[in-house]
C-alpha cells in the first residue's frame, strides 16, 4: 500500500479563483484512484486545516504532491502560512 498525500496550494487572488490547481488536483486524485493498493488523502490549504492533522498526514505519508501556482517566482502567502504552521 502506498499513500500518497496531495497539497492544493491554490488560492483566490485578484482575478485568479485557484480553479486551475483544484482542476489539477482532482485530476490527480482520479489518476491514483485506478490504482488498489494506493490510498489518497488531499489538504486544500483554501479550505482551512487542522495543524496537527497536517502533521499526521505528513507521518503517514509515503508521498507528498504539491499543486501550487508560482507568485513573482515564490509560492502563494497561504502556502508559505502552511509550511510555517505545519513545520513547526
Amino acid at each position: 500500500m502506498k499513500n500518497i498525500l496531495i497539497i492544493n496550494a491554490g488560492q483566490s487572488f485578484a482575478h485568479s479563483s485557484g480553479r486551475f490547481n483544484k482542476t489539477v488536483t482532482e485530476n490527480t486524485v482520479a489518476f491514483f484512484e485506478k490504482f488498489m493498493d494506493v490510498e489518497v488523502k488531499v489538504t486544500t490549504i483554501s479550505e482551512g486545516y487542522d495543524k496537527d492533522t497536517e502533521v499526521e498526514k505528513f507521518v503517514w505519508a509515503d508521498y507528498i504532491i504539491y499543486h501550487t501556482p508560482m507568485w513573482w517566482f515564490q509560492v502563494p502567502n497561504g502556502f508559505k502560512t502552511y509550511i510555517d504552521e505545519v513545520f513547526t
